[in-house]
């Protein structure tokens, strides 16, 4: 179906990644196929997508830390698919924040089940034949006189002005965005900015604070909008 969600699949087998694309392309959902980490990154930077279904045995990352991802810098549901089926790896996958844990092997009809139960509690299913704004798409906020546009990943003032962020830029002030005037560690904000390289360091975090600042607030060394909590981390002082 031309107008169904977008599944993202993120699977290093490549006998199963196709099973389970052609089984959800018959079922109505539209797939995009992912074999590494970094061929999840390139996609998510230049997609959007209504879920992700995600292996924890990827061959440059281990999936757990792609959940993070995920969940510092987007409201992108997730299911986690994978081998792993200890209780451990169960319960750090949904502290996380993943929506749902299926372990290999499944029964195809179930894990159908499970994600027509994720996207209706999205407000997403197979039936819909317009388009929708996903969830970072339909979401904004205001920062100050700022307004963020996650979906279309710009900050705005007031005046028209676009601030240009950079994408590391964006991603760290959407992340502190999304976690609603909370608290983030600078461990929480690495995992925002990280795109399956090298991960930056907690200094490259304050770098990168610091040139928000410069672009966004009135007096960068007196900041309103992006506060620093000693010891720590970073959290947002004005969101509507």
């Amino acid at each position: 179906m031309a107008g169904g969600p977008i599944i993202l699949v993120v699977e290093d087998d490549s006998a199963l990644l196709e099973v389970m694309a052609a089984y959800l392309e018959e079922s109505g959902y539209r797939v995009i196929k992912a074999r590494s980490a970094r061929e999840f990154h390139q996609v998510m930077g230049r997609q959007t997508v209504d879920l992700v279904l995600l292996d924890l045995e990827l061959p440059d990352e281990d999936g757990l830390v792609v959940g993070r991802q995920i969940q510092s810098r987007s409201q992108t549901p997730f299911m986690i698919v994978s081998a792993r089926d200890g209780r451990e790896d169960r319960i750090a996958g949904l502290e996380l924040g993943a929506d749902d844990y299926v372990t290999k092997p499944f029964d195809p009809r179930e894990l159908l089940l499970r994600i027509r139960n994720i996207l209706e509690r999205r407000g997403k299913s197979v039936q819909r034949t317009q388009p929708w704004k996903t969830p970072e798409e339909a979401e904004k906020r205001r920062l100050g006189r700022w307004h963020l546009h996650l979906g279309h990943r710009t900050l705005i003032h007031d005046d028209g002005h676009n601030a240009g962020l950079t994408r590391a830029e964006f991603d760290l002030l959407a992340s502190l965005a999304l976690s609603k005037g909370r608290i983030k560690s600078r461990d929480a904000l690495i995992d925002a900015v990280s795109y399956g390289s090298e991960p930056p360091s907690d200094r490259a975090i304050d770098v990168l604070v610091s040139r928000i600042r410069k672009k966004i607030e009135s007096d960068p060394k007196k900041p309103t909008l992006v506060l620093t909590v000693p010891g720590h981390g970073y959290r947002l002082a004005v969101e509507s």
